[in-house]
């Protein structure tokens, strides 16, 4: 910059100079080639001006030129403006100083050339040593093209606006602007210090924007003062990076900045990634922009957590975020950075993706190639796997990947579960492998994939060869060749062919494989060890050939197969020789998985050894198979197997089965029947014979075993593709139970004979099983109904009988019956495995239904419920003693435990106990676990209410306490206590108590029934007695304890005391229990009533002594207080003699009072007439006045005499 404006500064200062010595009013359009020619001597180039030229002085120097050119072609540089405007500041110019107020340039346009890293700028012939400033410089309309053709490149920046300042040439600068440069616009802004030597101090800002991020820049430019003219410095600082990455995902890096012209170099570089900026990665970068343009990336991340940094709203999970990334970039021409090819290397100790942590993560990406990138992966623990990638990735439309492939794991089901849960196209299916490795070369595309060279580790197994895959496209199948070998193959178990080839059914195959031996592990006789095992077989559309299979020394058997097989038919002939045949038939039930080889599978112990040939032939004519051949011969295990197939004319063919065994036990198991173990059963023999058409067979079926006989004949439709049988089944047996036994069906300790003779309508198809109009008899009692089998519905129908036991019927659920020791009721040994059927809801009566010591209930009907153990009695009813029994009852079987439920109900049952009689009614709720009968019963547990009315306590005559109490009153019986319990016991024997009605609620813990009573209720009739009864029966032993308490409630008027009660109790087995009496608190009351009457006779003596002698000594006081009261007499008349002689006392000396009185008062006269005259005062004379007299205190009165005690009416 500060050579440019020196330029402008020269050009200016160079045209006022001519201008002043000029007049002020000369045209310079006119001298357009003096001021060109002046301008071009001055600047050393070539300059043009094709516009108007207009300079002035005065009032402000300026200069403006239009449409003006400046080039200097030897150098490569042109210079083009629509107008430059130059304006001075006239009094700066005084001062030898040149202060510019604006330097304008609208649409300048402006081409260098790079030569030798500089920008060969020419300098101006004069130069200028002043100081110099630019208050203003403003560019418009702009555009600079730079030329480096030392690497054939050229750097366009166009719509350049610029808004600047200097202070001097040598700074400070400031400035902002924009400029559009590959579609995009910048804007910039810069601010400079002022050059001290070499060194340019400066700050700039670059927005960000599409192309780019933000940029701030805080550094100096560096010159070389030594380099060519107008030398390109080189940039050092610091250098902050701002802005928005894949995923939309904020960044900011920082890193110290080295540039030159064509290398940049960023060291210390650090960068934050996320909406938090948590991900934190080190590292370098350097930018090369010589011939072949780069850059170059080296990352490193101690941990990086991208399951944080992917995961948004509404977005796929992190992981298929990053898979659908890399296809992107995979499909991308070529990975640029800046607009340079980009290469990259990346590490990490940890990586965290799809909730595992990933570590030793390296990976390295590089250019080299048009649309080819060099790639390198690698991860250390992968999910407890290894994996490296080495190779070529074509970019573009088409991507695609070869080179080098090494990886494994020791744990495939994790791995393949994450990928399952993460990058579910990467999974594989669910194969039975635990340990996978692979190494070789391999050409992956968008149609398929090859693998060459492969060495493939399969649970400790190596396998060499090649596999290749092609997609389908369009109407071309898929297709999967695989030609492999080993030495030696280990498989944890047999692989589940059957789903691999429903996987495969739609591929073309080529497959080829030979291992020499093998080992199987995970199989019921432990590890084996087997001999060869090879196969070719080929698919091509619907066609397939087995070439051969030969399996040998497989467990001890030996197997050799060949075959084909296409849309129209095909045969299949099989040779198998073996001591053992559960492996083997393990193998078949997963190479041709079907309900026959999965039975013999199940069952392969009853059909060792085997020693079969087969062969069979068939052909398909509108999607129904028919059999043009079958040949089967041999033995398996103790049953010898003769069966043949043959056509006749026309369509029609001849079917024939035989198999006979020397024990019947061996034939039952191998037709699916559990057996029990026991003597041997004789010969059994099973053949079946049919002819006619294969959609008609005219069939007969018979089987004898263990002496009984089974026979169907019929018509079998549709044999191969949808069998259908139609016919009579007749089952006979003079003697069933044997066979009972055999299948367990019955305690091995049965010795009754059970006669059967049965037959019914028989209908069965792939949907089930029907038996019609069945009929017949078993052990003597008739059976009759319709019974079908569907399936998942399971049995359904009508089944009637004349007669049968509960017990019976729940030995579906608990097995046949088990011993019972000595003085038990209940067996206590545990419950048996109960007989494995179907499900089933049959409506079930039967005419006389035995209930376990109850009694026999008639006509009972109940839905019989069977579902995986469990047996339900559904809404039944029965009569039973005179009444209704109605309920549900629910078992349940988990292994060896029994649960139970229910819900009883009786209606006017007749209850009839040596204890009690009566209608009862009421309902109960039960349940109870246990593991045998005794503790099922013992484990039970319920609540309900009975009542009972017209309830008859038996031996137990209300009328017998109010006897027995009145001939103790009576003194007719004495109170002696075991007088009176036999007097009881014999007068509650005449009759019974009897009650209208009684409540009682029930309760059942441990196995006891227990009976309580609402209250006492008054005795029917006039007795006045109430009875008060519970009761309690234990199930587990059927013993009864009944307790009544009649209570006397009629006593006397004079009764104190609590009513007299007498206890009734019976105890024992419940049919025969025995009677005690409780008479204690009767007798009690007896003895406190003759004890009061004794007390009271007592009493009522001691009460008239204590009469007659409280009269005596009334008589007695009476006498003292007369004597008293007469000595009171005389003693009041003495005293009043002795105040009559006061009285005349007193008076006699009131009359000498009086006269002595007299006289001196005339003694007092006779000296008042005395000589001196003396007046003497006149005294009257003191009254003499009666003395006063005491009152005489009132005669003693005498207290009144107490009543007659007679006249109360004691006496």
């Amino acid at each position: 910059m500060r050579e440019i404006l020196t330029i402008l500064a020269i050009i200016l200062i160079i045209v006022l100079t001519a201008a002043l010595a000029v007049p002020y009013f000369i045209d310079w359009n006119a001298e357009r080639h003096l001021v060109e020619a002046q301008l071009s001597n001055l600047t050393g180039a070539e300059v043009k001006i094709r516009g108007g030229i207009d300079l002035k002085i005065l009032p402000t120097p300026y200069l403006q030129l239009e449409d003006v050119e400046l080039a200097v072609p030897a150098r490569g540089t042109d210079v083009k403006a629509a107008e430059l405007h130059l304006e001075i500041a006239f009094t700066a110019l005084m001062r030898g100083e040149v202060d510019f107020v604006e330097a304008r340039f609208v649409d300048p346009q402006v081409r260098l050339r790079l030569e030798s890293e500089a920008l060969p700028l020419w300098r101006p012939t004069h130069g200028f040593t002043g100081q110099m400033r630019f208050e203003r410089i403003s560019v418009t309309g702009g555009s600079l093209t730079i030329d480096d053709p030392a690497v054939n490149r050229a750097y366009r920046f166009d719509n350049i606006a610029l808004s600047a300042e200097a202070d001097a040439l040598t700074g400070p600068f400031r400035g902002d602007g924009h400029f559009d440069m590959a579609g995009a616009t910048n804007v910039f802004r810069f601010s400079t210090g002022t050059r001290q030597g070499a060194s340019l101090p400066v700050k700039a800002t670059l927005d960000e924007n599409p192309r780019h991020p933000g940029a701030d820049f805080d550094g100096s430019l560096v010159f070389d003062q030594h380099a060519a003219e107008f030398a390109l410095p080189s940039a050092n600082g610091t250098l902050h990076l701002t802005g928005t990455g894949p995923f939309d995902l904020p960044w900011q890096a920082s890193g110290t900045l080295s540039a030159a012209l064509r290398q940049a170099a960023l060291s210390g570089l650090g960068i934050q990634i996320g909406n938090d900026l948590a991900a934190n990665l080190d590292g370098s970068a350097t930018f090369d922009l010589g011939a072949s343009a780069a850059a170059h990336l080296k990352l490193h991340a101690q941990q990086l957590d991208l399951d944080r940094l992917l995961t948004a709203k509404d977005a796929p999970a992190p992981s298929q975020r990053l898979f659908s990334a890399f296809a992107d970039l995979a499909a991308a021409p070529q990975l640029l950075l800046l607009g340079l090819p980009l290469g990259l290397d990346f590490s990490t100790g940890t990586l965290i993706l799809g909730g595992e942590a990933i570590g030793d993560v390296t990976g390295a990406i590089a250019a080299s190639g048009p649309s080819r990138d060099a790639v390198k992966f690698s991860a250390g623990d992968l999910v407890g796997a290894h994996i490296a990638v080495d190779g070529q990735v074509e970019t573009g439309a088409a991507p695609a990947f070869k080179g080098h492939v090494s990886g494994g794991t020791d744990d495939f089901p994790r791995l393949n579960a994450w990928l399952a849960a993460n990058l579910p196209k990467l999974a594989l299916p669910d194969w039975p492998l635990q340990s996978l490795g692979v190494d070789g070369a391999a050409n992956v595309s968008q149609v398929g994939a090859v693998g060459s060279d492969l060495t493939l580790h399969v649970n400790g197994s190596v396998l060499t060869g090649t596999l290749a895959y092609t997609k389908k496209i369009d109407a071309t199948p898929a297709r999967l060749f695989a030609d492999l070998s080993a030495q030696r193959l280990e498989l944890p178990s047999l692989p589940d062919l059957s789903a691999v080839a429903q996987q495969m059914r739609d591929m073309d195959l080529g497959l080829r494989f030979d291992a020499q031996s093998v080992k199987l592990a995970g199989s019921r006789a432990g590890a084996i060890e087997t001999g060869q095992i090879q196969f070719d077989l080929a698919k091509t559309g619907g066609a397939t050939l087995l070439k051969s299979l030969h399996v040998s020394g497989f467990d001890g058997a030996n197997v050799t197969a060949n075959g084909r097989w296409n849309p129209q038919g095909g045969d299949l002939a099989l040779q198998l020789d073996a001591s053992r045949v559960d492996e083997i038939a393990a193998l078949a039930a997963r190479l041709a998985p079907s309900p026959e080889t999965n039975f013999i599978a199940a069952h392969s112990a009853e059909f060792s050894p085997a020693h079969l040939d087969l062969a069979v032939e068939g052909g398909v004519d509108k999607d129904a198979v028919s059999l043009t051949g079958l040949s089967l011969s041999g033995t398996a295990g103790e049953t010898r197997f003769l069966a043949s197939g043959k056509p006749e004319q026309g369509k029609n063919i001849v079917l024939s089965l035989h198999a006979e065994a020397p024990d019947g036990r061996a034939l039952l198991r191998q037709f699916g029947f559990a057996t029990a173990p026991g003597k041997r059963l004789g010969e059994a023999v099973i053949s079946a014979n049919a002819q006619g058409p294969p959609d008609h067979l005219d069939t007969r079926f018979s089987a004898s075993v263990a002496g009984a006989n089974l026979d169907f004949t019929g018509d079998v439709a549709e044999a191969v593709k949808a069998p259908r049988a139609a016919g009579t089944l007749k089952i006979a047996s003079a003697d069933l139970s044997a066979l009972l036994r055999a299948l367990g069906l019955a305690d091995p300790a049965l010795a009754i004979i059970l006669p059967l003779d049965v037959s019914a309508a028989v209908q069965a198809d792939g949907d089930g099983l029907a038996l019609r109009a069945i009929s017949g008899s078993c052990a003597g009692n008739k059976i009759a109904g319709s019974l079908s089998y569907g399936g998942d519905r399971g049995v359904t129908g009508t089944l009637q009988t004349d007669a049968l036991s509960l017990g019976s019927v729940l030995q579906l659920a608990l097995g046949p019956p088990r011993p019972v020791k000595a003085g038990q009721v209940w067996s206590s040994a545990p419950f048996a495995t109960p007989i494995k059927l179907p499900p089933a809801l049959v409506a079930v009566h039967i005419g006389a239904l035995g209930l376990a010591g109850v009694g026999i209930a008639r006509d009972a009907d109940f839905d019989l419920a069977l579902a995986e153990g469990q047996l339900g009695l559904n809404h039944f009813s029965a009569k039973l003693g005179g009444g209704r029994l109605l309920g549900d009852l629910t078992l349940r079987r988990s292994g060896a435990i029994a649960a139970a439920e229910g819900h009883v109900s009786l209606d006017h049952y007749a209850l009839d106990l040596p204890t009690a009689k009566g209608l009862v009614s009421g309902k109960f709720d039960l349940a109870g676990t246990g593991q045998s009968a005794d503790t099922l019963i013992a484990g039970l547990a319920g609540a309900g209410s009975f009542t009972a009315t017209e309830l008859l306590l038996l031996r137990s005559d209300p009328g017998a306490l109010a006897r027995v109490f009145s001939d103790v009153e009576e003194d007719r019986l004495s109170l002696d206590e075991t007088e009176i319990d036999r007097a009881l016991s014999d007068a509650l024997d005449q009759h019974a108590l009897e009650v209208a009605t009684a409540n009682f609620d029930a309760g059942l813990a441990a196995g006891v029934l227990r009976l309580t009573g609402k209250g006492a209720t008054p005795a029917a009739g006039t007795n006045g007695v109430t009875q008060d009864t519970q009761a309690s029966l234990d199930l587990k032993t059927l013993r009864l304890d009944q307790s009544s308490v009649l209570t006397l409630i009629a006593l006397p008027l004079n009764w104190n005391g609590a009513p007299p009660q007498v206890g009734v109790e019976w105890t024992g087995p419940v049919r025969a229990p025995v009677r005690n009496l409780d008479a204690t608190s009767f007798v009690n009351a007896l003895a406190a009533r003759a004890i009061a009457r004794e007390t009271a006779r007592i009493e009522a003596q001691e009460f008239d002594v204590h009469e007659h002698a409280v009269a005596l000594n009334r008589l007695q006081s009476l006498r003292r207080h007369e004597a008293d009261r007469q000595q009171a007499s005389a003693d009041v008349e003495r005293a009043a003699a002795r105040a009559r002689e006061r009285q005349g006392s007193l008076d006699r000396l009131r009359q000498l009072l009086t006269i002595e009185q007299q006289k001196a008062q005339e003694k007092t006269q006779e000296k008042s007439e005395a000589p001196n005259k003396t007046e003497e005062p006149t005294q009257k004379p003191l009254p003499i006045s009666p003395v006063p007299q005491q009152a005489s205190p009132p005669p003693p009165q005498s207290q009144p005499a107490p009543a007659d005690p007679s006249a109360a009416g004691r006496y």
